[in-house]
């Protein structure tokens, strides 16, 4: 199906594709404070200081799930290579069930209602699941990225059509970001080449941003952006030669459409830069936050942690030498972390860097204009896959390699 007619469902309620936007964002309950965010016009560029801390909005998941999806006994309910959540409100729970290529279903009380989908190339079929997002108040939408295909399926059920997102030489794999509110498709580079030759060095990638109209077929680059860090070192396998890994600490770039906005963060510093679908730039969000320096202990921390979970003796050894002739690590640690994400009142989530690293995760939340909302700590070792108001979802894998989806209400911290 041609993502024009997909295109008309969705924007009949005005709404981005993997983005979770509305036209008008429900604001919630959370509120900028007084004095904490100041914005200012340079050339044209709107920005948005913000300060560290909201003083009042700070939030936890509660202490225990209220609900765990993929717990029954049966073998049919397990989960596998989940690939993400999403909730509508009051109404049903998703899950993209990506080892059995399926969506499965879910009411608010976790009870496991139907199962669609299936391995296939057919419509409404998956081959690899990747991601899974709300698409509104009424659909959501998936992402196959074997198919290379974005599916839009009604919270009833019903698969609603699909579009593909385009092969072009300099962008092998694009990989969806959201959607404009005029149907245009965001998408970026998602692969690199990792083999390389010459001295151990340390790069910085790029990744091109570009958008896809599906109605004239055409691609246009709305930015390049940085991506992550890298070093090339010997590679630990017995083939040899040189390999990229990304750097220890190192920085990277995060993407997502925000509030009809291309925001690209980069986490050398705490700042998102929004760009329209041309590529001007419109907005400058930015944070204060305390730059954490490197020590020898962090270093010495991530080794240990690396090196015990290898196996092999020969390959641990060979990984243990690499510390040694790696490129050094940088002097503070990243501004944030690498997950980002739109939750169901249009709020932009930023994980902050943590330290350790698998620690709980603190998100800061902005609201549509930029501003500071909200602080909310969610569990450690637990991927969040979505956010609103009253349920957090998150994936979650136990010590036998079990995968469950928990949902959690929020519970105020503020005196």
């Amino acid at each position: 199906m041609r993502l024009g007619r997909l295109t008309r469902f969705s924007l009949g309620v005005c709404v981005t594709l993997l983005g979770v936007a509305a036209c008008e964002p429900q604001v919630g309950r959370w509120k900028p404070a007084l004095g904490i965010s100041t914005e200012r016009d340079s050339a044209g560029v709107r920005i948005v200081e913000n300060a560290e801390r909201h003083p009042d909005n700070v939030f936890r998941t509660s202490a225990e799930p209220v609900l765990i999806l993929g717990a029954e006994p049966t073998a049919d309910a397990f989960l596998l290579e989940v690939s993400g959540a999403v909730a509508f409100d009051r109404g049903p729970i998703v899950v993209a069930n990506g080892g059995l290529r399926q969506l499965y279903w879910y009411d608010r009380k976790g009870r496991l209602t139907d199962r669609t989908g299936g391995a296939g190339s057919d419509p409404g079929q998956f081959m690899r699941l990747t991601d899974i997002r709300r698409n509104g108040r009424d659909s959501l939408s998936v992402y196959d990225i074997r198919l290379r295909r974005l599916s839009s399926i009604h919270r009833s059920g019903v698969f609603t059509g699909s579009v593909s997102l385009p092969v072009v030489e300099s962008m092998p794999s694009g990989l969806p970001l959201g959607m404009f509110e005029d149907g245009q498709i965001a998408a970026y580079q998602g692969s690199f080449l990792m083999r390389d030759t010459g001295t151990v060095r340390m790069e910085r990638l790029t990744r091109e941003i570009f958008r896809f109209d599906p109605v004239t077929d055409s691609v246009f680059t709305i930015v390049v952006a940085n991506g992550p860090e890298v070093m090339v070192v010997p590679d630990v396998l017995p083939r040899g030669g040189m390999v990229k890994r990304r750097r220890r600490f190192g920085r990277t770039g995060v993407y997502v459409v925000w509030n009809n906005s291309l925001a690209v963060g980069d986490n050398a510093t705490y700042e998102f830069r929004l760009y329209d679908q041309t590529g001007t730039l419109q907005t400058i969000v930015r944070k204060d936050y305390e730059r954490l320096a490197i020590t020898n202990d962090h270093l010495q921390r991530v080794r240990t942690a690396q090196l015990e979970t290898i196996l092999d003796d020969g390959v641990r050894e060979r990984i243990a030498q690499l510390f040694d002739v790696e490129p050094p690590p940088p002097e503070f640690m990243p501004a944030f972390g690498e997950r980002i994400l739109v939750d169901g009142q249009d709020r932009l989530w930023v994980a902050d860097y943590g330290w350790p690293l698998d620690g709980p995760t603190e998100w800061s939340v902005f609201d549509g204009s930029g501003r500071l909302v909200a602080h909310v700590t969610t569990p450690a070792n637990e991927w969040v896959s979505y956010a609103s108001d009253d349920l957090i979802l998150t994936v979650v894998t136990d010590e036998s390699g079990r995968e469950y989806v928990r949902g959690y209400s929020l519970e105020s911290m503020t005196p």
